[in-house]
């Protein structure tokens, strides 16, 4: 059963967290 179809595991969407995260890293570097 899944609660969202944008995360059909839980993998992905600590995948997906994780590349959030380092995106909004760089961002922040980039805002430097």
């Amino acid at each position: 059963m899944r609660t969202d179809a944008r995360f059909p595991t839980i993998e992905d969407m600590l995948l997906t967290h994780r590349r959030h995260e380092d995106l909004m890293r760089l961002d922040a570097a980039t805002c430097r």
